[in-house]
C-alpha cells in the first residue's frame, strides 16, 4: 500500500509495508518540474533546462499564461502558487490536502499555513514531512491516532 501526500514543495513517499519515508525537498530550486502529488516529470524539457538555469518556476507559469503554453498543468487554487501537476487527475485528488498549504487556499495565520511558512524559510525535511502529513490527515478525515502512529516513529 502506497500513499503520496506532498507539502510546500516536499513530495513525501511512504511506503507502509516497510515503514519508509522518502523526501524529496527540491523546493523552488528544483532542477526539474514534478508533479506535486506523485512525482512525475510534468513539464516541457524546456522548462527543465530553465529551472536548472535559475529560471523560477514563477516565471516559467507566468510565460506558459501569457503564451498559452501546454505544459504543466498548474496549481488553481492561487496564482501565487508554484505547484504543478502532471494531470487534471493528479491535481483534483490532491486539492484538498493541497489546499490546506496553498497561499490560494488558506491565509496567514492559519496554524498549517504557518507551519508549512516555518518550513519554507528554515528548510527542514522534518517540518515539510509534518505539515505534508498533516494537511493529508485533515483533508482525509483520518483520526488523531492516525498522526500519533507517525509521532511515535
Amino acid at each position: 500500500d502506497t500513499d503520496i501526500v506532498q507539502g510546500a514543495f516536499c513530495v513525501c513517499m511512504t511506503l507502509h509495508a516497510a515503514e519508509l519515508v522518502l523526501c524529496d525537498r527540491g523546493g523552488r530550486e528544483r532542477s526539474a518540474l514534478l508533479c506535486a502529488r506523485c512525482a512525475r516529470p510534468c513539464g516541457l524539457l524546456i522548462d527543465d533546462i530553465a529551472l536548472a538555469t535559475g529560471t523560477s518556476r514563477e516565471r516559467i507559469r507566468r510565460e506558459h499564461r501569457a503564451q498559452g503554453v501546454e505544459g504543466a498543468c498548474w496549481c488553481d487554487v492561487s496564482p501565487r502558487c508554484v505547484d504543478a501537476y502532471c494531470s487534471v487527475a493528479c491535481r483534483e485528488a490532491h486539492r484538498p490536502a493541497h489546499a490546506l498549504l496553498c497561499p490560494g487556499g488558506c491565509s496567514s495565520g492559519d496554524p498549517l499555513y504557518e507551519l508549512d511558512s516555518l518550513a519554507e524559510r528554515h528548510p527542514s525535511d522534518a517540518l515539510f514531512i509534518a505539515a505534508a502529513l498533516v494537511a493529508t490527515a485533515v483533508a482525509e478525515g483520518r483520526p488523531a491516532s492516525w498522526l500519533e502512529a507517525w509521532a511515535d516513529d
